[in-house]
């Protein structure tokens, strides 16, 4: 890496490292398999480190087990052959299985391999990574706190540990938990993630995959969300919302589209259009610069409504909004921190396809203050919503959210072994007004009732199912969901 760009690289991001030190270095970064995802796409987590790592001049190769079988002779072969000292691993709960297996491999094939673990899973019980074999645990956003931590890797001292804000890390049988590191503010000062070590875009499905050479990719242009969920953890980015400017964004767009051909992209933020100001500005931009992308973006509130906001989007090659609902009763929405009401859902809605948008809704079944009536009352709901598509998910109290708190605290919760925390298999929680197999029960019934039971349903995309290549490959995918469901095994 030459000088001048190295000169270019914000102070937060520069390694303070001679170049033989950084020589010493080779990182490993994992992604472990995860039951939750049908389309895998590039983990951005460790992406975004690896960049750092490159643009520092340090040797990194990264391994996606989402996209590819674990194979332990050929982990033990890449690791040999690239001499491998530092293993940086991410994971989310129902990953968190897979990822200790590959924590202790790793420790048996060579127990002088430092092994790093971030990811809101260890951000949450750092303590159960450490005590299975982790050597620190890196707590929330990770991009500040790596730079801080990699040169003690190159051999700092131990006492050095002490000074990184937002790690975890033991001391003989304690476990030590550093205060934790200030949010970042400037998204722009982080490289573009290396998605180029990832067999990116090739084996990375688009969302709708019109042509065989059509591929898609995902970016996040803020983190935060400013949402009161139970069922939300906030932990690695907290509630306080930082976001990257257009020009940034747009400038990773056209990248994407110049060096990979990327047609679709997809914004994976927790908010996307918190500020409908930002959006209409990321929009006129696309304009502007006369792209011709098609994006999409997969979680938005009901409750920022702009009219302008929504055609500007349509403008600018948008073709579809996921909201987040979540229940049918105004209650329930109310007693589960979501802030919102049945009538700005309906008016979002209507406003979002009166702009051309595809429009799609998240529901969970199963609240811990849901009855018998409500649930029935969130099916009704979401068959009478008039959206493009729905769906649903069991209640899934994950580690570190109030949710799994309010259960434990009344004896509601039935397991905390982690490979059961997989959202769409069976719940995990009883209530005075619930059992677990009347939720599941459920659940059954909301995909049944709003997919092959639902004749306006049906009519309505049978009636659009040649107008666009969008419409009839969103509904395609609607219904794979339902089959794979109840024809086949779990699509998750």
């Amino acid at each position: 890496m030459n000088a001048l760009f190295l000169q270019a690289l914000p102070m937060d991001y520069q390694i303070k490292l001679s170049e033989s030190e950084k020589k010493k270095l080779r990182f490993l970064f994992i992604n472990p398999a995860t039951t939750i995802s049908e389309t895998p796409y590039v983990p951005l987590g460790i992406a975004y480190l690896a960049a750092i790592l490159e643009e520092n001049n340090i040797s990194v190769c990264c391994l996606d087990y989402q996209i590819e079988k674990l194979d332990f002779q050929k982990l033990r072969r890449l690791i040999k052959d690239k001499a491998i000292n530092i293993v940086g691993i991410t994971s989310t709960t129902p990953a968190i299985f897979n990822a200790y297996k590959i924590v202790n491999f790793v420790k048996r094939l060579n127990p002088k391999i430092k092994i790093l673990m971030g990811g809101i899973h260890p951000t949450v019980l750092p303590e159960e990574a450490l005590s299975h074999g982790v050597d620190i645990v890196v707590r929330g956003e990770g991009e500040k706190i790596f730079t801080e931590l990699v040169p003690f890797l190159a051999g700092g001292k131990a006492k050095n540990l002490a000074k990184i804000k937002g790690i975890s890390f033991k001391v003989g049988k304690k476990f030590s938990h550093n205060p934790p590191q200030e949010r970042i503010t400037d998204l722009d000062g982080i490289p573009f993630p290396a998605r180029h070590l990832f067999e990116f875009p090739k084996n990375y499905m688009p969302f709708l995959k019109l042509k065989k050479e059509e591929f898609s990719a995902h970016l996040i242009s803020s983190r935060g969300c400013t949402g009161k969920c139970v069922f939300c953890n906030k932990q690695i980015f907290s509630r306080q919302i930082a976001s990257r400017s257009a020009e940034n964004i747009v400038e990773e767009i056209k990248m994407l589209k110049d060096k990979y051909g990327i047609k679709e992209i997809s914004f994976a933020d927790d908010f996307f259009t918190f500020d409908a100001k930002r959006v209409k500005e990321i929009c006129r931009l696309l304009i502007k610069e006369k792209l011709n992308i098609k994006w999409a973006c997969s979680n938005t509130r009901v409750d920022v409504l702009d009219k302008k906001m929504f055609e500007l989007m349509k403008a600018s090659g948008c073709y579809r909004v996921l909201f987040g609902v979540e229940s049918g009763n105004n209650q329930v929405l109310k007693k589960i921190g979501k802030d919102i009401t049945l009538g700005e859902v309906k008016k979002a809605f209507k406003t979002a396809q009166k702009a051309g948008l595809l429009t799609g809704g998240y529901f969970i079944i199963g609240h811990h203050v849901d009855t018998p009536r409500t649930i029935n009352q969130t099916i009704n709901f979401a068959k009478n919503l008039n959206a493009d598509a729905v769906q649903f998910t069991i209640n899934t109290p994950f580690p570190g959210t109030a949710l799994h708190q309010i259960l434990k605290s009344k004896g509601w919760l039935l397991s905390e072994n982690w490979e059961d925390y997989q959202m769409f298999e069976k719940p995990l929680f009883f209530t005075d007004k619930l059992s677990p197999g009347f939720i599941l029960k459920m659940y059954k019934k909301a995909w049944l009732t709003c997919y092959l039971f639902n004749y306006k349903f049906i009519l309505k995309h049978l009636k659009k199912l040649f107008s666009s290549k969008e419409n009839f490959y969103f509904y395609i995918l609607s219904l794979k969901q339902v089959l794979k469901r109840f024809l086949g095994k779990r699509l998750y």
